[in-house]
């Protein structure tokens, strides 16, 4: 729960929050918002994203300068990145290609196990699409980008990557039918 104003230990508004105030708080509220914006499946911890959070935290205390609820704003964006950044490096860990495992494109975009060999030719597949598309592909489903991130990255439109994306889809599903009948 986090400290209560009326509490003795509480950061008042016009003052410097402690050290013991914001964890408190890490530990309750910034743990039920994180947890609730976590991908199914498990990939990525509650407490590692909270612990990173914290060791990132650590080192630059001059927020602890200004009240508490800038603290807090301060420490729920580096909560966000690291979120961000665990959950994109657990996907693309889980989508390499050399671990047998790739995305079923008539599968609802699912990942399914896969030899190595047929892995290899999804992805020769992918370098046989024009290089808009093939870097689109291999941006979501290797580095772990949605399609709102690529977006950004290229300066293109979100609609634009959308249409883009399903475009190098409808190419991909002729050149990889046997694997996904």
């Amino acid at each position: 729960m986090p400290p209560r104003l009326n509490s003795p230990n509480a950061a008042l508004p016009n003052q410097n929050p402690s050290w013991d105030d914001l964890v408190a708080w890490v530990e309750s509220d910034l743990r039920r918002q994180v947890q609730g914006e976590l991908p199914p499946g498990g990939l990525v911890s509650v407490t590692g994203v909270l612990l990173t959070t914290l060791r990132r935290a650590v080192p630059k205390s001059g927020f602890l300068n200004g009240s508490f609820q800038e603290a807090k704003n301060y420490i729920r964006g580096i909560a966000t990145n690291a979120r961000r950044e665990k959950t994109r490096n657990a996907l693309a860990n889980k989508r390499q290609p050399e671990n047998g495992v790739v995305v079923s494109i008539a599968e609802g975009l699912e990942p399914v196990d896969v030899s190595e060999r047929e892995a290899q030719e999804i992805w020769e597949a992918v370098d046989r699409l024009p290089t808009e598309f093939a870097n689109l592909l291999r941006a979501v489903y290797i580095e772990g980008f949605t399609q709102k991130e690529y977006a950004e990255q290229t300066g293109d439109s979100a609609k634009q990557v959308e249409r883009l994306f399903h475009r190098a889809l409808e190419q991909l599903k002729p050149m990889l039918g046997h694997h996904f009948e």
